[in-house]
């Protein structure tokens, strides 16, 4: 992966104005993006000074350049949760034609995942448990949710978005590793390899913070709880001065890619554009091709320019 030489792609301080009066922007958090036409809409989660949180959306056209005064979203909690419950985490995934959002909320020592449908911003589902995120595609009739469980990820489904199946495993944390816990990523994005799947690893290291770095894993196309390869060797980690200061300090935490040429399959130059929190207050962007994701799974090789 290699960092956007304009990073920070948004921060607090570039943030003109929210559609709420009196917001003043503090930290970004979890971005997620989808394409539909020509237009890029980047979701994330903002905060302001009183740590007030909303889902907000701004608009590009190119997937580097955004909307400085984006519009937050009225999106209903679920009735498990008060309605001043903040967002925590988002996740955004391209579905049918649609875009679904996934909100994480935590209260009262409850983590419940909200599923809404972006252009009504109705709610259509709700799930029991941490960060999760939808695939981009039904499998045999069914939703395919990826979701954080306890230091893993697991895999439930549902053909309605209300009632979920036992989740299985697909990953594991691995001790000793840079990967200790894992959360979700992005998406899974399909391929002719499989589900390419870019998930978050903490560890900590001794009398430090948690550090948070990037991975990949190449799933099966028709049994995703198959895992065909596995990054021995995280992708990105904090290195820059805007990913280890802030309100999670050492911190990359991965949330949205888009491919940007989807159909240049045969010409091998398949672009990707990786979004990230940087450090709990900046969102950032890295750049990788999708082949070059494939190898980093299978460790054929260690990615070129590897950060």
């Amino acid at each position: 992966m290699k960092r956007y030489a304009n990073n920070p792609l948004l921060s607090p301080q570039r943030m003109v104005g929210m559609s709420i009066e009196g917001f003043t922007t503090s930290a970004l958090l979890s971005p997620g993006i989808a394409r539909i036409n020509d237009a890029h809409k980047l979701f994330f989660i903002v905060q302001d000074r009183a740590r007030l949180r909303h889902v907000a959306r701004a608009i590009g056209s190119d997937g580097f350049r955004f909307d400085s005064e984006p519009r937050t979203l009225n999106l209903t909690r679920p009735d498990q949760v008060s309605p001043e419950a903040p967002p925590q985490e988002l996740r955004v995934s391209p579905l049918e034609g649609e875009i679904y959002l996934m909100v994480r909320y935590h209260e009262g020592g409850r983590s419940l995942l909200a599923i809404y449908r972006e252009e009504t911003e109705e709610l259509c589902g709700v799930c029991e448990g941490d960060i999760g995120v939808l695939f981009p595609r039904r499998v045999d009739g069914r939703f395919l949710l990826l979701k954080r469980l306890g230091n893993d990820l697991v895999l439930t489904r549902s053909k309605d978005l209300g009632d979920w199946e036992e989740p299985r495993p697909v990953l594991t944390g691995r001790p000793g590793y840079w990967d200790e816990r894992l959360a979700p990523g992005p998406h899974p994005l399909p391929t002719e390899h499989g589900w390419l799947l870019l998930y978050q690893g903490a560890w900590i290291q001794e009398g430090s913070v948690p550090i948070t770095a990037a991975g990949c894993a190449l799933l099966d196309a028709t049994d995703p709880t198959h895992v065909l390869e596995r990054s021995r060797a995280n992708l990105l980690e904090p290195r820059e001065s805007y990913e280890l200061a802030g309100f999670q300090p050492n911190s990359v935490q991965v949330s949205g890619w888009l491919v940007t040429d989807p159909k240049g399959r045969k010409s091998g130059r398949r672009g990707v554009l990786i979004y990230y929190a940087a450090a709990g207050m900046h969102l950032c962007l890295a750049t990788s091709g999708l082949e070059a994701l494939h190898s980093a799974a299978a460790g054929i090789v260690q990615p070129r320019g590897l950060m």
